[in-house]
């Protein structure tokens, strides 16, 4: 069956029942790439009414929401097939998937339920000559890879979008239809919650902080990286890292960005002794002011910032820290 010319976004919401940040962007994206096709966006949002409300704001027209507990309690088999069960009915052009683990999960169900093509790992969406193009990083990011759909408007595509690939964008004006739908009754079990661990230090939230501090090898040691903590604090800005510095052990993966990592666009991302290869520079190389430190002039980083200091960080960065402090006293 012909497809119609929306485009939808999946939604996730966090335990308090807020819209999380990527799904955010993924309404933003969906309102965006339907106006170019003539459609209307839309949202398919797991949670309460309030989440599809909140939803509403960044530009979908439609939202569907299903608040159904045992979408909690299971977290894929439910959702998917609410998600299934829209897209088979209403056929709309493109479905939008975060890129989470849940989010897979439920594309992939989605996918078998109605025989679908997805692509995944997506960090780029945009319409060429009509049709639907996606861009996915290879070859640990030196290659950037476009791709289409064979059955565009014939079937309706899935897409997995990475974190950062459009910025969350409120709409002026305007109103979304909300509408409450159930779990279809023919629902399969997929995965249950039994229990939930937070991560000792908390897991940062990288892909909606306005500022970034990250570190590379370049600390010189696992201990340094309270440089990185205690800038990213006067800055009120998160901590991010490269994939060198997680595999040593120095901080957790949450922290990673980059190929594979998280995707981040913040307003200031300050890289302290990162080199700039490819695999980092495509989780942040869109973000707005891009600030590098580094020891060795020829580092890769030095390529694509907006300002790039050469000099030993252990020198720098402390001074940074205490001139901030300072003027930021001098305001109080």
């Amino acid at each position: 069956m012909a497809t119609n010319n929306d485009v939808w976004a999946v939604v996730e919401t966090e335990a308090g029942g807020k819209p999380k940040r990527l799904g955010l962007e993924l309404t933003t994206l969906a309102a965006q790439l339907a106006g170019q096709y003539g459609g209307r966006g839309g949202a398919i949002v797991i949670g309460p009414r309030e989440a599809a409300e909140a939803v509403g704001q960044y530009g979908a027209e439609q939202v569907f929401y299903c608040p159904d507990p045992a979408c909690k309690s299971d977290l894929t088999g439910p959702a998917s097939a609410v998600i299934a069960s829209l897209a088979g009915s209403r056929n709309p052009r493109l479905v939008l998937f975060p890129a989470t683990s849940t989010g897979r999960d439920w594309a992939g169900r989605v996918a078998g339920r109605l025989g679908l093509g997805i692509q995944a790992d997506i960090i780029e969406v945009k319409v060429q000559e009509g049709k639907t193009t996606t861009i996915t990083p290879a070859f640990n990011g030196a290659l950037r890879v476009s791709s289409q759909f064979a059955g565009e408007g014939q079937q309706t595509g899935l897409v997995i979008v990475r974190p950062g690939a459009v910025t969350a964008v409120r709409a002026d004006g305007g109103s979304a239809d909300i509408q409450e739908v159930a779990v279809p009754p023919d629902a399969q079990p997929g995965m249950t919650l039994k229990e939930s661990v937070v991560e000792k230090e908390g897991v940062p939230d990288l892909a909606g902080a306005q500022v970034i501090v990250a570190g590379g090898r370049g600390l010189g040691s696992a201990d340094r990286f309270s440089m990185v903590h205690e800038l990213a604090g006067v800055l009120g800005g998160a901590v991010g890292a490269t994939r060198a510095v997680v595999d040593m052990g120095w901080i957790p993966y949450a922290y990673q960005i980059g190929q594979t990592g998280k995707t981040v666009r913040p307003r200031l991302y300050i890289g302290l002794g990162i080199s700039g290869e490819i695999q980092h520079k495509v989780g942040m190389q869109t973000s707005g002011t891009i600030v590098a430190i580094n020891k060795d002039p020829n580092a890769p980083i030095f390529q694509f910032c907006d300002l790039g200091v050469v000099g030993d960080l252990h020198q720098i960065v402390p001074a940074l820290i205490e001139e901030i402090k300072r003027r930021k006293a001098q305001t109080t």
